[in-house]
């Protein structure tokens, strides 16, 4: 069985959660980016609750590289506030790299 290869401006996001965290990130920093739900198209995304995952799609690898950057930054600013909520985001970071 022959996995798809994803261009490297691409991020498949496991948690709707994180996605909309790393989508405000990218907005606060001015990287344009969209989203899809893979295989899901309009009229079916008003049935879908949890869907299995979110794809991240930026213009270059480089916004791709800064978005990460972001992450990992916000991260670690927040382990000094709540290390507990800190490390919830890092495994979800984990699970996207």
């Amino acid at each position: 069985m022959s996995t798809v290869q994803r261009p490297a401006h691409t991020l498949t996001v496991p948690s709707r959660m994180y996605a909309g965290l790393l989508l405000s990130y990218a907005t606060e920093a001015g990287i344009r980016c969209t989203w899809e739900v893979p295989g899901v198209t309009g009229r079916e995304w008003s049935r879908v609750t949890v869907p299995p995952s979110i794809v991240l799609t930026l213009f270059s690898a480089t916004d791709r590289t800064r978005l990460l950057a972001i992450a990992r930054s916000k991260i670690a600013h927040l382990r000094h506030v709540s290390p507990e909520s800190a490390d919830a985001l890092q495994r979800h970071y984990e699970r996207i790299v």
